[in-house]
Parts: C-alpha cells; sequence; structure tokens
C-alpha cells in the first residue's frame, strides 16, 4: 500500500489553514508549508502564518524560519520539503501540505528542472562582460559557446542570455541540457490526494480585504518597520505599509492599494490552478467559510 499524503491547495484567505487545521486533527496531521512568504521570520502577521496556538496544538513544519535577507528558491524548498515529508511519516504524522504558491506545490508534484548553482565570482565576470561589449557583441560570444541557444534568442533578451553563457561556463554544457532533462515527481511512490480550496469570488475577495485590515491591526505595521532596514520583501502589503511609514501615502491609501494588490493575485493564483494543477477535488464552500 502506498504512503498517503494530502496537498491542500487554492488562492491566498481562502480558508487553506483553517481546513488543513481540521483535517490535521482528524487524520493526525502534521502542516508542511508552501507559502513562499510565510517561510519568513521577520513577518508572521503579514503574511498570515500559523500563530503559536496552531502550532501548540498540530506540528507545522517550514514556517517563520528565513530571514528576508536570505536567498531562497523553488528547488531549495523542494529539497527541504521532500525531507519534512520523510521526517513527518517516520513520526507517525500524515503529511499535509499547504500553500498558495504553485511553483512549490508544482515542484513536489511534477518535478523540477534543477539548475546548477552559480558560482559568484562567474556571475559577476558575465554581467560585467556584457556591460563593457554591450548586447551585440555578447550575442555574438554566446553564439560561438553554444549556438542552439543565441539561435533562441535576441539580442535584446540580456536576462536569458546572461544566464545561458553562465551556465555554459560553469558547467562546460549548454544550458538546453538542464531545461530538456526528464523531470520526474519525487512523490512518485506516494497516494497524492490533492485539494483546491476555492471560494466563490465575491467571499474570497471579501475574505481579503477584511484579513489585511485584521493584520493591520494585529502588529503588521510594526513587522514592516522593524524589518525595512533589512531590504524590501514580495510580501502582499509590505510594499504599501512601508510607503506609509515613510509618509509617502496616508493609511487608508496603503490598505486600500494592499488589499487590491491581494484581490488580484488571489485572481492570479485561482487561475494558475485551475489550469496546472491536475487531479485535484475542487471545494467551493468549506464550513467554515
Amino acid at each position: 500500500m502506498k504512503k498517503k499524503i494530502i496537498i491542500i491547495c487554492g488562492p491566498t484567505a481562502s480558508g487553506k489553514s483553517s481546513y488543513a487545521m481540521d483535517m490535521a486533527k482528524a487524520k493526525n496531521g502534521a502542516i508542511i508549508n508552501a507559502d513562499s512568504m510565510q517561510i519568513y521570520q521577520e513577518i508572521p502577521i503579514l503574511t498570515a502564518s500559523p500563530n503559536d496556538e496552531d502550532k501548540k496544538t498540530i506540528p507545522h513544519h517550514l514556517y517563520n524560519y528565513i530571514s528576508i535577507q536570505d536567498n531562497f528558491s523553488v528547488a531549495k524548498y523542494q529539497q527541504e520539503a521532500l525531507a519534512k515529508i520523510s521526517e513527518v511519516e517516520k513520526g507517525g504524522y500524515l503529511p499535509i501540505i499547504v500553500g498558495g504558491t504553485g511553483l512549490y506545490i508544482s515542484s513536489l508534484l511534477y518535478g523540477l528542472n534543477i539548475m546548477p548553482e552559480i558560482d559568484h565570482n562567474i556571475r559577476n565576470n558575465v554581467r560585467s562582460l556584457l556591460q563593457e561589449i554591450g548586447n551585440e557583441a555578447f550575442h555574438a560570444k554566446l553564439t560561438s559557446l553554444d549556438p542552439p541557444v543565441a539561435a533562441r534568442l535576441s539580442a535584446g533578451d540580456s536576462q536569458r542570455m546572461l544566464r545561458a553563457y553562465e551556465v555554459h561556463l560553469q558547467t562546460g554544457k549548454s544550458i538546453l541540457h538542464f531545461q530538456e532533462a526528464e523531470v520526474k515527481s519525487q512523490l512518485a511512490d506516494y497516494d497524492i490526494e490533492t485539494i483546491m480550496i476555492s471560494p466563490e469570488r465575491s467571499i474570497l475577495y471579501r475574505n481579503c480585504d477584511e484579513r489585511f485590515a485584521h493584520i493591520v491591526r494585529n502588529g503588521a505595521l510594526e513587522e514592516v518597520k522593524n524589518s525595512m532596514h533589512k531590504g524590501s520583501s514580495k510580501a502582499l502589503g509590505f510594499e504599501q505599509l512601508a510607503a506609509y511609514l515613510k509618509n509617502e501615502v496616508s493609511l487608508e491609501e496603503a490598505i486600500t492599494l494592499a488589499q487590491n494588490k491581494t484581490r488580484q493575485y488571489a485572481k492570479r493564483q485561482v487561475t494558475w490552478f485551475n489550469h496546472q494543477i491536475n487531479d485535484k477535488l475542487i471545494i467551493n464552500n468549506p464550513k467554515y467559510l
């Protein structure tokens, strides 16, 4: 019999965490994060991470443990999540993966093209070369180094040219070698149940607005204030609340802007999960909404 895993996905503010908590209580589960913003330790309130009481009630993993100053990738997430799944299972718990970051979830369900790590010096040297000789000459050099890739890229596509060049210098192989490698799911030996929480659009948007107003009342401003010196964050609302703290907008304007961004993001998530995640059960009206 295959070992079982449950994946709960869906847009922000859909109620995934509450649903996962109920399921974990019923099935002796442990919750593993699949949200790219809830990994950060400085902003648990802003990212609506599980609170201390939830973490005491049910085991939670991969939450609030990385600094916003640190680099993190889908490949790193995949590695750490797979290790946690194994650890949770050996501890006698049902792994329940919860989150709204589509690439994190698809990396577990369908695998991931693992690109090589690039040495810091190689990366800097390649970027300096492009700045020194310009796009046209750089494209000519890439053509000499990796003709098939160069033929696919225009001289104006700086980012992809840089990436192809540095990968070839690092590995001696074309970036196509890595992009076209066969990708396999790392969870092929598991029985996976995938559930998408997808409330009716008006309910979802109301939840987005109400939740953001709630987190602002409950400490998100202080989190942003204490984290701004470390740089920016892609967390929903960080940029808008930082603008308020810098006296660039009023608090009301910041909240309205952040709520708009949150609703737009939720809409994109719904579209992504509908089209990219197969064989899922869609729940539109969870009992707690």
